[in-house]
């Protein structure tokens, strides 16, 4: 179950979310599609205030989370996989559009 508080820390997170999680992930296991879903949940959200929320650069760029989730997708079901995609564009997208502001920022200045 995830709360409002989690909510809001996930927002202010980005990258950093993906660092947790897979610290908390077993792995020798996979997920089960339950738990899969809540990571997928997670990670959402924590890209999905990029531009006001999270403040590090770093936590802006999606490298560890791109890796979870090609991790997550490993021995899924297709509503899974196909909700893992689903997240993996949504990342890519946010990211890329927090690019594209950052860049235009600076050559502004």
């Amino acid at each position: 179950m995830i709360t409002g508080w989690d909510v809001k820390g996930f927002n202010r997170a980005g990258d950093l979310a993906a660092v947790a999680i897979l610290r908390v992930l077993p792995t020798h296991d996979h997920t089960g599609p339950t738990q899969t879903r809540l990571v997928l949940t997670m990670i959402h959200e924590s890209f999905s205030c990029l531009d006001r929320c999270v403040q590090s650069r770093d936590d802006k760029d999606p490298r560890v989370t791109l890796l979870l989730l090609g991790k997550l997708s490993e021995g899924q079901d297709r509503r899974t996989r196909s909700d893992n995609e689903q997240v993996r564009r949504f990342v890519l997208k946010e990211a890329q559009e927090q690019e594209k502001a950052a860049s235009g920022t600076i050559k502004q200045e």
